[in-house]
């Protein structure tokens, strides 16, 4: 799938459940701890969408997201260590929709390929801006 694809499909999904980013302390923000493997692509008062790219073999820092959905853009096998040193094993296709509750984790990508996902964080509604 492509990223524009990707990207109105997340925005139809959003505006269809009223869905929305709880804030993220700027020491846990994926973008700020961990740049180079996320950037962000979409925000507004209701969710931001982050680009997530992870070389072969590559992790990240400890960081946090709050409820997510996640649509990998390549093929792909992740193994992320929460907080609490627990390991979820994703094995996903292009295309795929994962649903993550709030989590903090190191991000990894456990195959010998580059990995590019789309991650759209979802803001409750009390944390929604007016």
């Amino acid at each position: 799938m492509t990223r524009n694809l990707c990207l109105y499909l997340a925005s139809v999904f959003i505006s269809s459940f009223g869905l929305a980013v709880a804030p993220v302390s700027a020491g846990d923000d994926p973008v700020l701890v961990a740049p180079e493997n996320y950037k962000v692509v979409f925000e507004n008062e209701l969710v931001r969408v982050l680009e997530t790219t992870y070389g072969p073999d590559e992790k990240s820092v400890m960081h946090s997201h709050p409820r997510n959905m996640v649509i990998p853009l390549t093929d792909g096998v992740s193994r992320p260590v929460d907080s609490e040193g627990n390991i979820t094993e994703y094995k996903f296709k292009a295309g795929d929709v994962i649903w993550r509750e709030a989590i903090e984790h190191v991000g990894t990508n456990s195959s010998d390929q580059p990995m590019r996902l789309l991650t759209i964080e979802f803001k409750e509604p009390e944390d929604r801006q007016h």
